[in-house]
Parts: structure tokens; C-alpha cells; sequence
């Protein structure tokens, strides 16, 4: 087992007397806020482990400033992450009203479209019961009796479309009975 060094003496990894002085330095500059970040003597050990960050140039001060803005950095994210829980259940209570607004807005858009929609239908049955009559009233202009075989060609050609409309012989003969002929 090798000897222990005097108390006094700098252990073996400690840097030089110079090292030292710049220790100093560091520690006067850095204050408090050295706590938030790497400290030089760690700096130091991380630049003797990786002899890569010295051949790119890398001294000291610049892993110090590099560990205090990654320290700062993550400060601020503590912060936000602190703030954030805060704000998450007035966000997802703004979630909840926002669904449940838009809910509502859908609901009444629905019950217009639903409105119109009735509308639309009783314009398009009107529609269709006047296109009827208007064809049963050319009926009674020109064949009241429905006896033409040019009518009963016509009647059989276009039996979808007057089905469509609902027209029948049987509500011809009631249209001709309340209207008669003119």
C-alpha cells in the first residue's frame, strides 16, 4: 500500500500552483453561479479524460461557460417545468370548456342545417305537386279522357318520372273531378 501524502501537500491530480491561482480567479468570477454550473476543477479532470476537447482547442474557461449555459439551460427548463404544472389544469380545464363550446356550436349548426333541411323538403314536395298539376291540367287540355294512343305511349314511357311525381289514372280522375274541365 502506497504512503499517504501529507495533508498540506496537493494530491497527485490537483493541477500546479498556476492552476491554482486560475482556480481562484474562476471561483472570484463565477460566484454563486458556479453552483449552477461545472466547476474549473472538474473542467480540468474532464479535459485530462478526454484529450480529444484539448487537440480541438477546448481550454477550461470554455467547458466552464459550456457547463453554465447547459446549467442555465436547464434552469430555465426547471422553471418552465415548475410553471407548467400550474398551468396544465387551467389548460386542460380551457381544454374541457373549449369541447364543450364547440359541442354547443355543433349542436346548434345541426339543428339549423336541420331546419333548412325540413325546408328544403317541403320546397321540393311543393315542387313536385305543382310539376303534377301542372301535367294533369295539360291532361285536360288535351286529352281529358286519356283515350289518345299517343297519351298512353307517353304515360307508359315516362311512368318513372310520373311515379316519381305520384302520378296515378286514380288521381287524375280527382285532380279533373275538383278542377273539371277548362
Amino acid at each position: 500500500m502506497a504512503p499517504k501524502p501529507p495533508s498540506n501537500a496537493p494530491p497527485p491530480s490537483a493541477p500546479p500552483a498556476k492552476k491554482a491561482a486560475e482556480k481562484e480567479d474562476w471561483d472570484d468570477m463565477l460566484g454563486e453561479e458556479q453552483q449552477s454550473g461545472i466547476s474549473p476543477e472538474m473542467a480540468r479532470t474532464l479535459l485530462s479524460m478526454n484529450p480529444k476537447l484539448r487537440e480541438e482547442g477546448k481550454n477550461t474557461a470554455w467547458v466552464v461557460s459550456s457547463g453554465q449555459k447547459a446549467a442555465h439551460q436547464g434552469s430555465q427548463k426547471q422553471k418552465a417545468a415548475a410553471a407548467a404544472p400550474a398551468a396544465k389544469p387551467a389548460a386542460a380545464g380551457d381544454v374541457f370548456s373549449e369541447l364543450d363550446t364547440l359541442k354547443r356550436k355543433l349542436e346548434l349548426d345541426e339543428q339549423q342545417f336541420d331546419l333548412q333541411l325540413q325546408q328544403i323538403q317541403v320546397e321540393k314536395a311543393r315542387a313536385k305537386q305543382s310539376t303534377l298539376e301542372d301535367f294533369m291540367r295539360v291532361l285536360i287540355n288535351k286529352d281529358p279522357e286519356l283515350l289518345s294512343p299517343m297519351t298512353q305511349q307517353a304515360l307508359a314511357d315516362k311512368k318513372a318520372f310520373l311515379d316519381k311525381l305520384g302520378f296515378s289514372v286514380k288521381a287524375f280522375v280527382e285532380f279533373k273531378r275538383k278542377h273539371g274541365t277548362k
